[in-house]
């Protein structure tokens, strides 16, 4: 892991690559928000070809926050059982 990228960080790299062709690499993650902007319509899917770069990036946003919360919510669950 990048010295730099935090677990969430790392939640938000996955996100991206299940939206699209590619996980954005750990420079693109921490870095603007005009680079992200570059990367998701350099690897957007057919699926969304006709997405707004800012809308792709709230979905990739949601699906990170939405895989945070549930394994936050799954360990909270495994320690509670112990």
């Amino acid at each position: 892991m990048s010295s730099n990228m935090t677990v969430e960080d790392k939640i938000f790299q996955w996100a991206s690559g299940e939206h699209l062709t590619a996980c954005m690499p750990d420079e693109i993650v921490i870095g603007s928000d005009e680079k992200m902007y570059n990367f998701i319509q350099e690897h957007i899917t057919d699926e969304y070809e006709y997405c707004e770069s800012k809308h792709m990036l709230g979905k990739i946003c949601n699906l990170a926050w939405s895989a945070e919360r549930f394994f936050t919510l799954i360990k909270k669950e495994m320690n509670d059982d112990e």
